[in-house]
């Protein structure tokens, strides 16, 4: 226990990480620290029982002093038997069928973050809506199956269960870790009135039929977290005009924020 910096965490700081990040690994690195320390701070302050990661994402922290069989380790060897590691693949010098500019790829390696196609996620971007557009789209002219639809609507029934139970917004859907960035973008800015999915519904604009991720009627702020998608280019030219209509029917100030995992370990 004496190892265990304990001025450096309390147990508040803990629980919030835990909250908002739900698993080990991304809470650790909220945290800055590792997934082991982060389990004897855990530990430390009695909440192992409350958060158990065994079941998380396939996250066991019950493998600690624990070894695998000499049967396990043969399969293990077998299979691996004839790979080159990573670090020894051949590394060469491409070029961007995008921008035409020269990256370093190991064409070998099965780590995708290693082996591209592209010099960057931009490019990449622009590559997948050329190849995966209109008739290139693998699911042109499909439809969804009779056992897929049912699927797929009772688990949107379950999702307006849960919602309904926890007084949170049903329609339309919102993401639950972009609250924390619109509460955080909201103190920097002294927004004490900020209303959002989980505090009285997203603000809702009956001439333009747009809703706001975060809007302050006191500062006239209007706050859009932007995912993944929104990094598209058609996406960002939607975006774009969007923000345009909103801005001359509220005369507001508009504020992008780009949702990644550097905003939540902000």
């Amino acid at each position: 226990m004496s190892k265990i910096r304990k001025s450096k965490f309390k147990k508040e700081e803990i629980v919030q990480a835990i909250e908002i990040n739900k698993t080990l690994t991304h809470s650790a690195k909220y945290l800055g620290i590792s997934s082991q320390w982060l389990i004897k701070l855990l530990k430390r302050f009695e909440l192992r029982t409350k958060y158990d990661f065994s079941k998380n994402h396939g996250i066991n922290p019950y493998w600690k002093g624990k070894y695998l069989s000499i049967e396990t380790k043969h399969k293990i060897s077998i299979s691996k038997k004839g790979q080159v590691p990573p670090n020894k693949l051949m590394r060469i010098l491409s070029i961007c069928p995008i921008c035409n500019s020269e990256y370093i790829n190991v064409p070998q390696c099965k780590n995708r973050s290693k082996n591209k196609k592209t010099c960057s996620s931009k490019c990449k971007n622009i590559m997948t809506s050329q190849t995966n557009g209109g008739k290139n789209n693998p699911f042109y002219k499909k439809t969804h199956s009779i056992k897929s639809k049912k699927q797929m609507r009772l688990s949107t029934i379950k999702w307006i269960e849960k919602n309904k139970n926890n007084g949170n917004q049903i329609f339309p859907r919102y993401n639950r870790n972009s609250i924390s960035i619109l509460e955080q973008k909201a103190k920097e800015l002294g927004i004490t009135d900020l209303q959002h999915a989980e505090n009285g519904g997203e603000f809702y604009i009956k001439e333009l039929g747009y809703w706001a991720d975060g809007y302050s009627k006191s500062k006239n702020i209007w706050i859009e977290i932007d995912e993944k998608r929104h990094q598209r280019l058609k996406q960002k030219e939607k975006d774009i005009m969007r923000q345009q209509e909103i801005e001359q029917f509220l005369k507001c100030k508009f504020i992008r924020i780009k949702y990644n995992l550097e905003n939540l370990n902000a």
